[in-house]
């Protein structure tokens, strides 16, 4: 019989150490990367929450990371810089294929004149850009974008979401599929295709150009340029 309580007591061990070692569901990471020489950020996201601040005061691209899954040995980190270009990517490789929900959130400073894209497209959680004196880019799907201070082009490509814009003192062209536009104090022209969604736009400098291909409605304020507006 002692035998078997040896046993026993070693099963129990070995099971206690499996249920201490489970594998790791969160992690927080700081990622930081020179900027000299980098014009432009492209960040890889494909599901979590996004906030950019432009700092004139850095010379620094900061990241901080929150990632959340239960696969996190399919999490990607990484912020290199080749050719004048800073990559960001933070997203879980064949997360389409995860059975559970993986998130990586991502808090960014950068110099306000860097140049911004966000790609592939992010999916799954609000993106909102602040201060920066360059051209954003950004595809999303199924979460809201806000864009403020914004003094480069922007163009947005966006689906199941609404778009906040103000103060951009340059072009604004959109591309949104079911969701609500505000656009106010635009410095250039604005180029909006709008599918199953509503649009209110004031106070824009040039001319504003409006392609509509569902009923939602339409409100425009102050336009000092002309205002064309057509069916899809």
């Amino acid at each position: 019989m002692k035998w078997l309580t040896t046993l026993v007591m070693i099963s129990m061990l070995l099971l206690i150490a499996a249920c201490s070692s489970k594998p790791a569901t969160s992690l927080n990471k700081e990622l930081e990367l020179s900027s000299a020489g980098i014009s432009s950020l492209v960040l890889d996201n494909s599901n979590g929450q996004i906030e950019v601040v432009g700092n004139k005061n850095t010379d620094k691209i900061q990241a901080s990371v929150v990632a959340n899954g239960s696969n996190m040995d399919k999490l990607k980190l990484s912020l290199e810089g080749k050719d004048g270009v800073a990559t960001l990517n933070t997203f879980f490789e064949g997360q389409f294929m995860s059975t559970g929900p993986q998130t990586v959130d991502v808090k960014l400073t950068i110099p306000e004149k860097m140049k911004l894209e966000i790609k592939h497209p992010h999916r799954d959680g609000d993106i909102q850009v602040t201060n920066l004196a360059s051209d954003v880019s950004i595809e999303n799907v199924n979460g809201n974008i806000t864009l403020k201070e914004i003094g480069g082009a922007i163009d947005l490509t966006n689906r199941d979401g609404g778009i906040t814009i103000q103060n951009s003192s340059s072009d604004v062209n959109i591309e949104n599929v079911n969701g609500h536009i505000q656009a106010d104090k635009i410095g250039g022209t604005a180029y909006i295709e709008l599918g199953d969604g509503s649009l209110d736009i004031d106070q824009v400098a040039k001319d504003v150009v409006i392609i509509q291909s569902g009923n939602g409605k339409v409100s425009i304020g102050d336009v000092k340029g002309k205002v064309t507006q057509s069916k899809k």
